[in-house]
Parts: C-alpha cells; sequence; structure tokens
C-alpha cells in the first residue's frame, strides 16, 4: 500500500513541474516591449505640446476629453504657456 502512494506523489509531482515549466517557456516566449503607460517625466503632456504647436483644435479635443486646463509643466501652468505662444483663441 505504501509503494502505491509514492507512486501517486511521485506522479504528481511531474505534473506539477511540467506545469511550471510550461507556464516558464509561455512567459519567455512573450514579446519584450515596453508598456504602453510609461510616462516620461521629460517630455511635455499632451495638452502643453498642442498648445506650444499653436494646435487649437487639438488642444479643444483635449479638454473636451477631460485634460487637466490647470496641469503645469516645468512649474508653468498651461494658461501662461498659451499667453506666451501668443494666440488669444487658445487662451480664450
Amino acid at each position: 500500500m505504501q509503494r502505491g502512494r509514492s507512486t501517486a506523489r511521485r506522479t504528481r509531482w511531474y505534473a506539477a513541474l511540467i506545469m511550471v515549466g510550461g507556464v516558464i517557456l509561455a512567459a519567455a516566449s512573450l514579446p519584450t516591449r515596453p508598456a504602453e503607460a510609461q510616462i516620461s517625466l521629460l517630455q511635455a503632456p499632451a495638452l502643453i505640446q498642442s498648445i506650444e504647436a499653436n494646435d487649437i483644435e487639438e488642444v479643444r479635443s483635449l479638454l473636451v476629453r477631460g485634460s487637466n486646463p490647470n496641469m503645469t509643466f516645468s512649474s508653468v501652468p498651461a494658461l501662461i504657456t498659451a499667453v506666451d505662444v501668443g494666440n488669444p483663441n487658445i487662451v480664450a
């Protein structure tokens, strides 16, 4: 009777090892690329970039989609950036 238990235990152990090995192989075959949601601390947010590019349609689109009009980049508020660009339509 003792012999049957050790055989069953060994079989379960081998099955577990095979499953773990399969998971490791599957994980190793995944493509390695950076996450989509990475944030660059040195790149201006999309709203600031649109303001600097004087792209009023993109600025409106970003604001409608929920961008914060009070955001700052390098301690400069978006409104001041818009004033510096000199486009009164973005400031209004």
